[in-house]
This record gives C-alpha cells, structure tokens and sequence, in this order.
C-alpha cells in the first residue's frame, strides 16, 4: 500500500485511524519520511534516519500495528526496509533530477519487480532506487 498522503493535508486522528484499520491486512508499507512521522507522531528510527537500526522509531509502530514490512523512501538519502526481522538501507545513486514527479511510484514499481524476482532486501531496494534515479534524469520512459 502506498499512501500518498500530502503534508499539506496534515494527519487528524480520523485519517491515523483509517490507516491503523487497514495495517493488519499490508503486506508491504510504502512511505516517506513524512508519512511515518504523520503517522505515528514519532520520526524514524533507522540508520538513514539517523537513529540506531531497530530502534523504535516510527517505522515500528507501523509494524506493531500489523504491517508486516515498511518500505521507506527518502529522496536523495535512499531508501530503507524495515520488518520485524531485520532492517536494510540502500543509499540513493547521485542524481540531478530534472523531473520529480512520479519517482516514488516508480521506485515502488521497481521495488515490486525485484522482490517478485526474488532479489534479496538490499538487491530490491537497489533496484528500486536505480528504477527512480533513471526517471528522476529523463531517461527510464
């Protein structure tokens, strides 16, 4: 599930809920930064988001409350997955972006195929984060 919630719209406790209900029934979270703070009220707790891997950031809330994994991107520094077992983080590929919109959608794309394909954590997010690099320079379609 990818929420695509814009920051301008804020988080009431009514759209948390919403979320919350649907949690047990996700396989795989795709979020950004925002969105886990939005969220859960509490930033991430990852290595690229400069806590200490598993340490309960709000990624793990998101999982306590029935996600099974969280897939965090985060612009030009990478990307993150996070499960009950384990947690990897890809950096992002240096980029001049030239058109942004879209790339999360790509990246979630790209991250499907290989997990799919049975790439390992790190080779699906490498994989994701190359797909987005490529459509963030104008040169994937």
């Amino acid at each position: 599930m990818d929420l695509g919630w814009s920051a301008y719209l804020g988080w009431t406790a009514s759209a948390r809920e919403t979320v919350f209900e649907f949690l047990p029934f996700t396989d795989f979270l795709f979020v950004n930064e925002a969105e886990v703070k939005g969220l859960s009220g509490k930033a991430e707790g990852g290595k690229a988001g400069g806590g200490e891997a598993g340490g309960g950031g709000g990624e793990r809330e998101l999982l306590e409350r029935g996600c099974g994994n969280v897939i965090i991107h985060r612009g030009a520094k990478g990307s993150s997955w996070v499960s009950r077992d384990f947690e990897v983080s890809c950096p992002a590929f240096k980029v001049q972006p030239r058109r942004p919109t879209g790339a999360g959608d790509v990246f979630n794309a790209g991250f499907i195929y290989a997990f799919l394909a049975g790439k390992q954590a790190k080779e699906c997010l490498r994989f994701a984060n190359s797909c987005a690099a490529r459509h963030l320079t104008g040169t994937f379609f």
